[in-house]
């Protein structure tokens, strides 16, 4: 869930994607969204060293985009 990798995602909406597993599916799908958006996490960007985007920090902004 917490991989910059959509090909991991990809894998991981099939695995999560069980029964019992719906709270984990519903964060792998918005995990997966944010990536989709960004290819990147953006809550990632300081701790890495990573210039945000301005979009990126209006998303950061928004009230939930930390779960």
């Amino acid at each position: 869930m917490h991989s910059e990798s959509i090909r991991i995602h990809e894998i991981a909406m099939e695995l999560y994607d069980q029964p019992g597993l719906e709270t984990n599916f519903e964060f792998e799908i918005k995990h997966k969204e944010i990536l989709e958006r960004f290819g990147r996490y953006p809550h990632r960007n300081k701790a890495l060293g990573r210039p945000s985007t301005a979009e990126e920090i209006e998303f950061l902004k928004q009230p939930g985009s930390g779960f």
